[in-house]
């Protein structure tokens, strides 16, 4: 027990600038600091160390760590140690509460659930899923794509500088804009009108182009460039025509006023890079986010708060999407596993991985109906996932979709379509 605490204790103050153990007391406002991050050492130990603890465990293992950490209290006023001390049973005290009553609510499976409301209809399965339309246009790799509200049209991003609108009926380009900085890494299509679309990347800026202009073509200008990230740009999202959402590799999400191009309020609490958001089609007041730090983080755009954090994965999460209720999240990680989370029971309801998929997710969609959860995965396969089962695989599409990393994929809102994007430069539409 010593010696994992001397290893957790040594990382834990080294990252809040501090040596273990200590050559002298610190001063007393380092004590602010540790009120700020004290809970952090006990979630280390979690994560580190796969520890699962419960109400009286977390107590044990705090009043541990206090009794090492005493020399720092040596020439600390006692009044502020009991505070101090107090503070921090509380919180965890909370915390504990907080997992029983998860505990208590995630009570049943998916499966379970389901099968109570009867049997299930059974899946389509391939060869009904055929591949209908590839899309040759990019002569670089596919980083991104995005339905528009119509579910005809789609945009795509890739790193030979291009950003195409194509009409993926008829396997026609109807725009193709020439982008100024060619490590884009996310685009996004306005879902109501449908005349404005938006990309960013490296270039820590978030360009929005008008499409309905008469101007629109490829050397179209931005109506407006979106500059207040210091990471790159890992994803965007209209909420409406007047205003967009974005994630950064500076952990931080950013609400924008689209007209004005200024910040209206700016979403922080994950560890890491955020890669990806996604918007409650239910709600647009309410979005989730995934961070490298392996959390999904529920937000609220009227409070500006964080109202939910989620736990599960064991690496870095590149992709969310809402479930089309409202009520849960899908993510895509590196760990291997998709998983979805429920936000009424505050907690991961189902992971689909198997021991023959050893590769990171990318990308995620949920269909239409929420039955089926998509993955686009780096060893060039799409992976499709019961949902309501207990972690079942549906199915793959046929033979291997693609022949490079699938960076990419959605469904589309009429839920009659998927298109993949990959690094192979095609985007490829089924159906």
């Amino acid at each position: 027990m010593d010696w994992l605490f001397a290893d957790v204790a040594v990382h834990f103050f080294a990252q809040n600038g501090a040596s273990f153990p200590p050559a002298t007391p610190p001063a007393a406002s380092y004590l602010i600091n540790w009120e700020e991050h004290a809970v952090n050492l006990l979630s280390l130990l979690i994560r580190s160390y796969s520890i699962q603890f419960n109400s009286n465990q977390r107590i044990d293992w705090l009043k541990i760590l206090f009794a090492a950490l005493g020399l720092y209290f040596d020439n600390l006023a006692p009044a502020h140690i009991f505070n101090f001390r107090s503070f921090i049973f509380q919180v965890a005290g909370l915390k504990a509460q907080i997992d029983d009553m998860r505990a208590e609510k995630n009570d049943k499976t998916m499966a379970q659930i389901a099968a109570e409301h009867g049997a299930l209809k059974n899946l389509r399965k391939p060869p009904s899923i055929k591949l209908r339309r590839t899309l040759r246009g990019h002569f670089g790799k596919v980083y991104a794509m995005h339905w528009a509200g119509d579910s005809d049209s789609l945009l795509s991003a890739s790193q030979d500088g291009k950003l195409i609108v194509w009409n993926a009926k008829s396997n026609v380009k109807t725009h193709a804009i020439s982008l100024r900085s060619s490590w884009v890494m996310t685009c996004a299509f306005e879902q109501t009108k449908g005349n404005l679309v938006a990309c960013g990347g490296l270039d820590n800026i978030c360009s929005v182009y008008n499409i309905s202009s008469s101007d629109a073509g490829t050397s179209a200008r931005a109506t407006q460039e979106l500059s207040a990230h210091d990471g790159y740009l890992s994803c965007c999202r209209f909420i409406d025509e007047k205003h967009l959402l974005s994630s950064s590799g500076d952990s931080t999400c950013i609400q924008w006023d689209v007209e004005t191009g200024e910040v209206v309020q700016r979403f922080s609490g994950h560890n890491g890079d955020v890669m990806s958001l996604s918007i409650s089609s239910a709600n647009p007041n309410v979005f989730v986010s995934g961070s490298v730090d392996a959390t999904g983080r529920i937000w609220d755009v009227r409070s500006g708060k964080n109202v939910q954090t989620h736990f599960g994965h064991d690496a870095d999460i590149n992709s969310v999407d809402f479930f089309p209720d409202g009520h849960a999240f899908g993510t895509g990680s590196d760990d291997s596993s998709c998983r979805v989370f429920d936000m009424r029971c505050y907690g991961e309801v189902t992971k689909f991985a198997t021991p023959e998929i050893q590769c990171g997710i990318t990308s995620v969609s949920f269909s239409r109906s929420g039955r089926l959860l998509f993955g686009g995965y780096d060893d060039f396969n799409v992976h499709a996932w019961d949902t309501i089962s207990a972690g079942d695989h549906a199915f793959h599409l046929p033979s291997t979709p693609h022949d490079n990393r699938v960076s990419c994929l959605g469904v589309n809102p009429k839920g009659d379509a998927l298109c993949t994007g990959s690094w192979d430069t095609y985007l490829k539409i089924w159906a």
